[in-house]
């Protein structure tokens, strides 16, 4: 699976974090400020690879990864996020 993104410089930015562990009802949503001066451009692109591999009758090894790629006003980030796993298949209709 492969994304692209290509955010234009009138995109109109972000609003603060929620945190699904703490959330905090009733806090009032920014304005939209449609009048800003400020621009910025962004290019996003992710890949994602995975592979299955039975192992015994019962286990298989899932293995795989996500790179990122960004870049905002020239300045680029990249990051690799590793998957691994193990699932363990106790009856055709369970596995753990």
């Amino acid at each position: 699976m492969c994304a692209f993104v290509h955010l234009p410089p009138d995109f109109p930015g972000s609003y603060a974090a929620i945190d699904v562990f703490n959330p905090q009802y009733g806090v009032r949503i920014p304005a939209f400020a449609s009048k800003t001066k400020a621009t910025s451009e962004s290019d996003l692109a992710g890949l994602y690879l995975q592979e299955q591999a039975k192992l015994f009758n019962r286990l298989t090894l899932t293995v795989g990864g996500r790179v990122d790629f960004s870049s905002n006003n020239g300045e680029s980030v990249d990051a690799f996020s590793p998957r691994i796993g193990l699932t363990y298949e106790l009856r055709s209709d369970v596995a753990l």
